[in-house]
């Protein structure tokens, strides 16, 4: 695959999927050093303060009809950012088709689990998907009162944890491993 096939495949995939932006891999975006905060808010992109740091909260204000409305001046994570599909499209060990399903795969369970969370009466758009998906499981429940309740939320838990697993295999960029000497693990924001 030419460089400029490749380019044409990721944005493919990319406008097919999203998830980078709309709040189901990640719940912030850190700006870097090199990012502008004022020629960004120029573009109408809102940034916010967390632990000292500006960052753009998920899901991004500026991800509209499955594109960044803001693309040629998008932060350098999210210039610098490629899930695990499109790494491994450029390496060669999938092809676009493959990707493409492995999305579409993935766009479905986010869906179905979407779908469970404001079923259960969560309607907030403007939060990340696990922060939604905590608020529901947080909110207390009576087992001999609300019994479909119950059934719903078994069924949502067991659709999170297998959404989970497929983002962490096949999206989400793996975790640095642990070095004896730290428990601390490296955030996996962009």
């Amino acid at each position: 695959m030419t460089p400029e096939e490749a380019t044409a495949a990721a944005s493919r995939l990319c406008a097919a999927c999203g998830m980078c932006c709309d709040g189901t891999l990640f719940h912030i975006v850190r700006m870097q050093p090199t990012d502008s905060v004022g020629a960004l808010n120029a573009l109408g992109l809102k940034l916010k303060k967390k632990k000292g740091q500006n960052c753009i909260e998920q899901p991004c204000a500026m991800f509209k009809n499955m594109q960044c409305s803001i693309y040629a001046g998008r932060p350098e994570r999210c210039r610098l950012f490629e899930c695990q599909q499109l790494k491994r499209l450029a390496a060669g060990t999938i092809t676009e088709a493959q990707a493409m399903a492995t999305i579409h795969e993935a766009r479905r369970r986010v869906d179905e689990v979407l779908g469970l969370i404001e079923q259960a009466g969560h309607h907030n758009l403007k939060q990340p998907l696990t922060v939604r998906y905590d608020r529901v499981m947080a909110l207390p429940l009576s087992d001999e009162w609300e019994p479909e309740q119950v059934i719903l939320r078994e069924e949502l838990r067991a659709l999170m944890t297998g959404l989970q697993v497929l983002l962490s295999l096949e999206f989400k960029p793996p975790l640095p491993p642990i070095h004896e000497e730290s428990s601390v693990q490296a955030d996996p924001v962009p």
